[in-house]
C-alpha cells in the first residue's frame, strides 16, 4: 500500500505531511476529495472484516493509524488468526 500510494504522489495523506486545511481554505474540497480517494483505496485493498473494522474514520491519517494499531506487534494473536483465515 505505501508503494502504491508513494507512487500515486498520496503517501502524505496517510503519513501526517498533507494535513486537513481548514474548513475555509480554498484547498478543503480538494483535500477531501484526495483524501476520500485515498480512503477508498486503503478500504478496496483489505480483506471485509478489516475493513468493517475502520469504516468510520473520517480521514486516510485516521484509518492509517487505526490500521498500525490494528497490526501492530501487540496484536499478535490477532494477526495470527487473520492470517490462519
Amino acid at each position: 500500500m505505501v508503494l502504491a500510494l508513494t507512487a500515486k504522489k498520496k503517501i502524505g495523506f496517510v503519513n501526517g505531511k498533507i494535513p486537513m486545511p481548514n474548513l475555509d481554505s480554498p484547498l478543503f474540497e480538494d483535500w477531501r476529495s484526495y483524501n476520500t480517494m485515498v480512503l477508498s483505496w486503503v478500504i478496496n485493498s483489505m480483506h471485509i472484516d478489516v475493513s468493517n473494522s475502520i469504516m468510520y474514520c473520517e480521514t486516510a491519517r485516521e484509518m492509517w493509524i487505526e490500521l498500525q494499531d490494528l497490526f501492530s506487534q501487540g496484536n499478535g494473536p490477532k494477526i495470527y488468526n487473520l492470517q490462519r483465515e
